[in-house]
């Protein structure tokens, strides 16, 4: 019998180490701040800079938060709109086919704002992708995996040898499919065949309430689990039973570094949840980890044998 557990996991400062800067001074940030210059104009950097930046923001709720926090809104879709003339077309998608929102101009507000959107992933992508792989002076490359996730990863895949126990890995994120890929690349992984990225949720017309298409929204979680039952089970999303999906939602966990989105994600979607942290150590009451000490603290020999006893997480840890 074999035995199915899914290990889900943010990625930008969880498994990539995207916030620090590239030999270029380029990260996730700096790509944030060049966007919404070349978008909004100076204007609109300056609003940013007064609500404190990304926060952990996906990028359609970051532009609702910028159109929403000035009286010159007006003014900012203006210049959204003159950025979107003059560099609409020529903007090379980096989105794959059939993911985030159409590129054009419309008079809907709502068709705007996701307009608008789709303009900064991919005036912040254009800055950002060509990063990738950048050397520093001791020869290693941008972005650098966080702390022991190689390890990990690998340590994964060494479990799923014996053949009763089949652990897959998911990223859960509001970051963008094709660079996950070519960051998995460079670091020579196979990129996680299950994830849900802002991609996929920019252009998706269900939920149509924004605050449950993003973090800590249960609801990306079971997009998740529909993609992980998908790839060994026959039924569809319809035909499963709530014995199903509850028997499989408690052999799922969640690894992310904001203990705000992301552990309010785990909590609504009441999956267990590793907070990770360089140095590893208490953040406002709760322990922080490292992957090398998730590896050898929380998935020693005794979690491994449980694991190949089916048993839920929540009663191993």
């Amino acid at each position: 019998m074999v035995f199915r557990y899914l290990f889900v996991s943010d990625f930008d400062g969880t498994v990539a180490n995207t916030f620090a800067k590239s030999p270029n001074g380029v990260n996730v940030d700096r790509s944030y701040e060049y966007a919404i210059k070349k978008l909004f104009g100076e204007m609109g950097l300056k609003v940013y800079q007064k609500i404190g930046g990304l926060q952990n923001r996906a990028p359609e709720e970051l532009v609702l938060k910028i159109l929403r926090q000035t009286d010159n809104t007006g003014i900012l879709i203006k210049n959204a709109e003159q950025c979107f003339v003059k560099h609409g077309k020529t903007l090379t998608s980096l989105v794959p086919e059939g993911k985030g929102s159409p590129l054009e101009w419309v008079l809907s507000d709502l068709e705007n704002h996701r307009t608008i959107t789709e303009m900064l992933v991919l005036l912040k992508m254009s800055f950002l992708i060509n990063e990738i792989g950048a050397k520093y002076d001791d020869d290693t490359s941008w972005p650098e995996p966080c702390p022991g996730f190689i390890n990990f990863y690998k340590f994964l895949k060494e479990l799923n040898k014996d053949g009763n126990l089949d652990i897959q890995f998911a990223i859960l994120s509001s970051g963008h499919d094709i660079f996950i890929q070519k960051t998995f690349e460079l670091w020579g992984l196979n990129t996680p065949k299950i994830m849900v990225t802002d991609d996929d949720m920019r252009g998706a017309s269900y939920p149509e309430l924004i605050d449950r298409r993003v973090k800590p929204s249960s609801y990306l979680f079971d997009l998740i689990q529909s993609q992980w039952l998908n790839s060994f089970m026959l039924v569809d999303d319809s035909a499963r039973s709530i014995e199903q999906i509850l028997y499989f939602r408690n052999r799922m966990v969640y690894f992310g570094d904001d203990s705000v989105k992301d552990g309010e994600l785990a909590c609504n979607a009441k999956v267990s949840f590793f907070l990770l942290k360089n140095p590893a150590e208490e953040f406002c009451g709760i322990p922080c980890y490292r992957w090398s000490e998730i590896q050898t603290l929380k998935f020693d020999q005794q979690c491994i044998d449980l694991m190949r006893k089916d048993m839920e997480f929540c009663k191993i840890f």
